[in-house]
């Protein structure tokens, strides 16, 4: 979708929006996750509580009017309940930008988020707090919140889309693979494990001195992992070329304007919006069907994961692809 296009349809935008203003509003006491403690304690069934924030400013407009951000910049609020392995978790959000979280002039700010986080955590019953895009990284340096470390299995999930796509689109003939952000938190076990499956990969990282596609590849069959922060891709679809495929994890998926710009240069463009389940209401952008893998309450070594194909319309249909772990 293009930046300045809704996610949603105006009635559920607008929906969306009256109940996530009221529930941040009730939520900004500790009252309703008390109750769903009690819930949890004689029902069960709360296993995690996952806190995600906002990937573009889409994201934050599908949920809040503009003149109420700066009043919930800070305060995890409710958005979504996500099913997985037979547990439930709580979606939590806020509208902060991935620069907020490592300005040090938001230190305290931050530390304040990690506090309130764990005490929904407590007062839930949840056994663990999952986090999206760089917060895992960035946290494993604060003493405040303990989060699990999730990074193998987005590892499995990755692993898992190469294997459809080379089952597919190359005939079970392993093409070389580069790694953008493949230096980074999860980038760096994300290549290792690729190397030890016997794959040719490089990794493109401007903060490991690599900052441009390897022009020994060019017009040669590979796939390219995104697995960087949103929107640096961009920088480099004008060196792509016909053949090339890339396979995005990085949340939210490109832009349709961006989309378009790859597939008029030959490169199909495969998102991967997470592993197998349910998060009722979905979030936009890209995790249509699937719980984020950060998200996700354990995963095996060939987890089922869902695969889409971003096309020239600006459609995401289905990927027909033929390992049976796709769904």
């Amino acid at each position: 979708m293009d930046d300045d296009r809704p996610a949603w349809s105006y009635p559920r935008r607008l929906t969306v929006k009256i109940l996530t203003v009221a529930m941040a509003v009730f939520c900004r006491t500790y009252v309703p996750f008390a109750a769903l403690g009690v819930w949890n304690r004689v029902f069960g069934g709360w296993r995690s509580v996952f806190f995600c924030y906002a990937g573009s400013r889409n994201f934050i407009t599908s949920y809040a009017p503009s003149s109420l951000v700066a009043m919930f910049r800070w305060v995890p609020s409710p958005i979504a309940i996500l099913f997985h392995n037979g547990a439930r978790g709580l979606v939590l959000a806020a509208p902060v930008s991935e620069e907020e979280f490592l300005d040090p002039a938001n230190r305290a700010q931050f530390r304040s988020l990690q506090l309130r986080l764990r005490r929904i955590a407590w007062l839930v019953g949840a056994r663990e707090v999952n986090l999206a895009g760089i917060l895992p990284g960035v946290i494993k340096q604060s003493d405040v919140l303990d989060a699990p470390d999730t990074r193998a299995t987005v590892v499995a999930a990755v692993s898992a889309a190469v294997a459809a796509l080379i089952g597919n689109r190359f005939a079970g003939k392993a093409p070389s693979l580069i790694v953008l952000g493949g230096g980074g938190y999860v980038g760096r076990p994300l290549t290792q494990s690729l190397c030890e499956d016997g794959f040719n990969v490089t990794v493109v990282d401007p903060k490991g001195g690599v900052s441009a596609l390897p022009i020994k590849f060019k017009n040669r069959p590979c796939i390219l992992i995104d697995i960087s922060r949103a929107g640096a891709i961009q920088t480099y679809v004008p060196d792509m070329w016909p053949g090339l495929i890339v396979l995005n994890e990085t949340f939210p998926q490109p832009p349709g304007r961006v989309v378009r710009a790859m597939t008029a240069r030959g490169v199909d463009v495969f998102h991967l919006s997470g592993l197998e389940g349910d998060i009722t209401p979905p979030l936009p952008f890209g995790y249509a069907n699937a719980i984020p893998c950060c998200a996700a309450h354990g995963a095996g070594p060939s987890p089922r994961i869902k695969l889409v194909q971003l096309g020239n319309a600006d459609q995401i249909t289905s990927a027909d692809l033929a390992p049976a772990q796709v769904s």
